[in-house]
């Protein structure tokens, strides 16, 4: 069987040979850092559900107010104190959509 495998892997093209380095670290790392957490799963399948009804401007516009409020945060400096009060848990940023309550504001 080793005979075969190294045999397989000699007459391998430089090409062929590269994806399967590939591939076996790409599955390394899978299986080193993969998080089998439903509640993971469950809130990008939500975030994904969420955006297909929004049209692409609108999710043009949150990105670009998104990026510029986190951009707005840098450069920030991770002492050994921030960093230890933060690992392994989870940073969560919430962003108020209060368009709808301007225009109800106008209407009054």
């Amino acid at each position: 069987m080793l005979r075969m495998l190294v045999r397989y892997v000699a007459t391998l093209n430089r090409g062929r040979l590269i994806l399967w380095c590939y591939f076996i670290w790409y599955m390394v790392v899978l299986v080193r850092y993969f998080d089998p957490n439903p509640r993971l799963w469950l809130t990008s399948l939500g975030l994904a559900l969420i955006q297909a009804g929004v049209p692409a401007d609108t999710r043009a516009t949150y990105l670009k107010a998104i990026n510029a409020s986190l951009n707005a945060c840098m450069p920030l400096k991770f002492t050994d104190g921030l960093g230890g009060a933060l690992a392994g848990r989870p940073i969560a940023i919430r962003y108020v959509d209060n368009r709808a309550l301007g225009k109800a504001s106008d209407k009054q």
